[in-house]
């Protein structure tokens, strides 16, 4: 076949001419021209030598940072500083970090192998010689010039304003490249007109959407590896395989079908191979040296070392995230994992010295992964899978924000992967992680020098096939090893033996771990399928790295618990079960829609009695919350208890129930334990007693259902391991997977062309990096410019709104812009101004305050119009919390409050005011578990007098369920309420953004 052109050329990286000086590091050119290239950096490499040495002489001696780096033959000289041009400017804006070197990439892109690692799975990767030397350590300290990064820079404010507009649309809006495209050139044309002298010639303005993102430094094809891959077994190929080969067969996989490039036609006939399918990898130590050289990361950025000589927290102590639970920074560092001669696996030190641990060392990187999958098409199956990498060092405020959450790659599709492709897959993330676990140096923001930055993967969580799958165990449904930590059998998980917490036979984390080594080593088909069946163990290439175990696998709570125990729970005895009639599912209805909800928490579906199901895990887990009062208004008699026996069953209904169901009250004390063990259990800070306490609740529930005769689900015996997990991980918050279903909500509205073999994947990856880089560009410094001109148009602020770090520093937000003082006398309750006299009174004692008609020369004077200000909104803990000048919302009027050991709801006038019942109030069901559950009945509309109180009393915001008690009667109505302890950016964080620019816009609360 003959040649095509592309193939005549090669890559030229010098820097006489500065084809090394581009962003992927080298120029294609012919070969002569490259060979002359060569020569002269050779030439221009003798000439500097001499020089070079000098200088570097004297910086080390000096110890003088110079500003700029000496380069040989356009390769950076060993030794010689580059922080100078990083300090100040550059420490805030993100530099591109091309990783791995453009030495392995091709003129076409791809990635074309190299020697950074042995695929035979033997470790070349360097290793730290010891604390205190970082000379074997990987450098990723690269010096770019400023100058280049942000091309835009160099023309007009107007132009620069319009690219940023484009790219949002196109980014943010989902705006297609014409409509960007057409608003370019519209743009342009109106600029022209405006402009006396027309529009710049030099530099021209950019007329395509790809021109002005590279104007703006937003080239995101620098972030990703293309590699060509098998259609079948997923394994990378090369360039220079694809063109060398003579059969497009996959042949590095015996037995494998599938092939790795195609043959393309053009109109006149020539022939060129393309790869058959594309892979997109982002390198995650170049993610790690962009968010580093960020301001608002590294300041959110909680090193482990700080809590190195901590005592371990006593199991009354609570738990605030992950950073307060036993596996944080207890990664051991220093060693190599080795296969010994009778096939243990033991992991040996390699490193001289003291053992270190991530809470060892200086700068200690804890990392999460996740990997799930997600549809993407209409019309066509077609699945997506993405591993995400989240940084635990981050406070969780801000831990799951899309800026700061690092996308590995889009897995792609039509299928989600199988246990081998995904060790071809990972293979990559597993290099990088060895050489982050063996340290690397990076510069950080406001630091004169790099820094040693180890890192390590603590934690893995992802639904339940996704954790197999990562972890290349047995699926849940296995009949020898369905469970992961312990070893029961399939059978029994519907036998008490699945239950009986104190006597698991768990599993050795060794022993599996040598069960993937011996899966790997055996050449077999038949003796894999053998080792397998018997053991439930696959091999994964992550079992590599040092110190990765099965324990750092968690069981997401919110797919095992609302996802899975409380939708069966609820479609077993409700749905299927029938224990809800017409009228009474009917009944439920009215009742869940007279429910009157805070602002920032989803509501239920208004047509329950027709379709009996929620749609969303946020969903099942509020049915979770207010099941126990909303079966009660379903299921109590006239003396408001749960009736003794069920509704009958229709004669037209088939499938009838197989489960015992003549005891009314005791199933609903199924689900009665099911809501107290999810209100504990789900607390933002938790301590290891209340854990107990709430799984006890849990076993509960699973034993009862069991009693009956239920069939139960893997979810239901998994749950029963959450004694380890919590005491390894901390509370659900720090670990639950809802911002991860955001995440992939977030990438299925990005516009494709509908190719696959991972053309679709690969846009999705660059619509993620394109969003981060933008947002680095805005909070970069050196561009104030770009957040003066976007400020001013609130374009910025409407598309992605920026996370102060400092927001982590105070649970109460108010709105900045309430500058006016309240005269507080002229309220609508005055009594007000005597209210707060004698609270700031007893908070300062010492300031001897007095009302302001008191003439004590020695007083300080309390005045009415002078020492308040009035906000009719504020926040507390990212939850919404409204008042009666609130015009907005009538809903967040209502809240709990913490009066020492008790909580109350109350109503919110100015501040607030206390919500009370008295003794005349029934005993209901729930009652025994009230404070468990955070369930408060009182009068309707009844409330005491107005007291003062501090905003951090504040705890949770609430939901009001109108109900009635047959005791009482109907001209007495109730309220059941309902606590909702929240805390941080939870499910979705775009309802946060809004009442952060709500807050932000209100200016005068008198007239709301």
């Amino acid at each position: 076949m003959k040649a095509n052109r592309w193939q005549q050329y090669t890559r030229c990286e010098c820097a006489s001419y500065g084809c090394g000086a581009t962003k992927l590091g080298y120029a294609t050119q012919a070969k002569q021209t490259s060979v002359l290239h060569r020569k002269a950096d050779e030439q221009k490499a003798r000439q500097q030598a001499q020089d070079l040495s000098a200088r570097t002489a004297m910086v080390l001696s000096s110890g003088e940072i110079p500003q700029t780096s000496a380069e040989i033959g356009g390769y950076r000289a060993a030794g010689t500083s580059v922080l100078g041009s990083l300090r100040d400017d550059l420490a805030v804006e993100p530099r591109d970090y091309p990783l791995p070197p453009p030495a392995n990439f091709d003129d076409s892109g791809f990635y074309s192998g190299g020697n950074d690692y042995d695929s035979s799975g033997n470790d070349n990767t360097l290793f730290s010689p010891g604390p205190g030397s970082s000379s074997g350590l990987h450098n990723l300290v690269l010096n770019i010039d400023a100058r280049e990064l942000v091309p835009a820079s160099r023309e007009l404010p107007a132009i620069r304003l319009l690219y940023m507009q484009v790219v949002l649309a196109n980014i943010f809006g989902s705006a297609t490249v014409d409509e960007s495209e057409q608003r370019l050139r519209d743009g342009l044309d109106l600029l022209a007109l405006s402009c006396p002298t027309g529009l710049p010639k030099h530099p021209k303005p950019a007329l395509s959407l790809v021109t002005a993102k590279k104007r703006l430094g937003l080239n995101v094809d620098n972030y990703i590896e293309k590699r060509a891959i098998c259609t079948s077994c997923f394994k990378t190929y090369s360039s220079e395989e694809i063109v060398a080969h003579p059969s497009p067969a996959c042949f590095k996989v015996q037995g494998c079908p599938g092939i790795f490039f195609r043959i393309k036609r053009n109109a006149q006939g020539t022939e060129r191979r393309i790869p058959a399918k594309v892979h997109g990898y982002v390198p995650l130590l170049a993610t790690l040296q962009r968010l580093f050289l960020r301001p608002d990361f590294f300041a959110a950025f909680f090193l482990p070392s700080q809590n190195h000589d901590r005592p371990p927290l006593g199991s009354h102590e609570l738990m605030h995230d992950f950073h307060d639970a036993a596996a944080f920074g207890a990664y051991k560092l220093g060693l190599k994992r080795v296969k010994m001669a009778d096939g243990s696996i033991v992991d040996v030190k390699i490193q001289r010295g003291e053992a270190r641990t991530l809470m060892s060392v200086d700068v200690g990187i804890s990392m999460t992964i996740n990997m799930d999958g997600f549809g993407m098409t209409e019309g066509r199956p077609h699945s997506v899978c993405g591993v995400y990498i989240t940084f635990n060092n981050l406070h969780r405020t801000v831990r799951y924000l899309q800026h700061n959450v690092h996308l590995s790659q889009n897995i792609p599709g039509p299928k989600e992967p199988t246990t081998a492709q995904l060790v071809h897959l990972l293979e990559p993330l597993f290099v990088e992680a060895k050489l982050l676990y063996n340290g690397v140096l990076m510069a950080i923001h406001n630091r004169p020098r790099p820094r040693e930055i180890y890192g390590a993967i603590e934690m893995r969580v992802c639904d339940l096939p996704g954790s197999r799958k990562l972890e290349a165990f047995a699926a849940h449904n296995h009949k020898k090893n369905p469970c992961y930590f312990c070893k029961i059998s399939h059978s029994d998980i519907n036998a008490p033996e699945g239950y009986d917490i104190n006597n698991f036979v768990l599993r050795d984390e060794w022993e599996q771990v040598r069960h993937a080594f011996a899966y790997r080593d055996t050449s077999s088909a038949r003796s894999q399928k053998t080792l397998f069946e018997e053991n439930g163990q696959r091999w994964a290439k992550l079992f590599e790295l040092p110190g990765w175990m099965p324990s750092g696998c968690a069981i997401d709570f919110m797919h095992n618990y609302y996802l899975g125990i409380g939708k069966e729970m609820y479609s077993a005895f409700l749905v299927r079960g029938h224990l809800l009639n017409k009228n009474m599912w009917r009944r439920l209805e009215i009742t869940v829609n007279s429910i009157t909800w805070p602002s920032g928490i989803g509501r239920l579906p208004t047509n329950l009695g027709e379709n009996h199901s929620f749609a969303k895990a946020d969903q099942w887990r509020r049915f979770v919350n207010i099941q126990c009062t909303v079966l009660w208004t379903v299921w109590g008699n006239d003396q408001d208890e749960i009736r003794k026996t069920p509704p009958s069953v229709p004669s037209t209904v088939k499938g009838i129930k197989s489960f015992s169901c003549d005891n009314l009250p005791y199933i609903y004390d199924i689900f009665l334990f099911a809501s107290v063990a999810e209100r504990i259990l789900a607390a933002k800070s938790i301590s290891m007693d209340e854990v107990f306490r709430g799984h006890s609740y849990l076993q509960r529930v699973c034993v009862h259902m069991l009693h009956l005769g239920l069939h139960l689900l893997p979810n239901h015996h998994l749950a029963m391991h959450y004694l380890d997990i919590f005491r390894l991980f901390g509370p659900v918050y720090a670990w639950w997977l809802y911002a991860h279903e955001r995440f992939n909500g977030i990438q299925e509205k990005v516009r494709t062309n509908g190719k696959a073999e991972g053309e679709m994947e690969i846009t999705m990856t660059r619509n993620w990096i394109a969003k981060q880089r933008l947002y680095e560009l805005a909070c970069a410094r050196r561009l104030s410019f770009v957040m003066d001109e976007l400020t001013t148009t609130g374009t910025l602020r409407g598309h992605m709104p920026v996370a102060s770090a400092s927001s982590t520093d105070s649970a109460v937000q108010i709105p900045h812009k309430v500058k006016r003082l309240t005269n507080l006398c002229s309220l609508a309750h005055p009594e007000v101004y005597e209210l707060l006299l004698t609270f700031v009174q007893w908070v300062w004692p010492d300031l001897h305050l007095v009302n302001e008609f008191n003439i004590d020369p020695h007083a300080t004077i309390f005045s009415s119009t002078q020492s308040a200000r009035l906000f009719p909104v504020i926040a507390v803990d990212s939850s919404r919390y409204g008042s009666i000048t609130d015009g907005r919302s009538s809903a967040d009027r209502y809240a709990c409050v913490d009066f020492g050991s008790s909580r109350f709801p109350c109503r919110i006038l100015y501040h607030f005011e206390l919500l009370v019942s008295d003794d005349k109030i029934p005993v209901f069901p729930w009652s025994l578990y009230a404070n468990d559950l955070g369930v408060y009945v009182a009068y309707q509309d009844h409330f005491h007098e107005p007291e003062v109180i501090y905003l951090t009393q504040l705890v949770a915001p609430v939901a009001i369920i109108p109900i009635k008690s047959k005791i009482l009667g109907d001209e007495v109505p109730l309220w059941a309420v309902h606590s909702f302890d929240r805390s941080g950016l939870e499910a979705e964080d775009e309802w946060f953004n809004q009442l952060s620019d709500e807050l932000e816009a209100i200016t005068d609360p008198i007239a709301v």
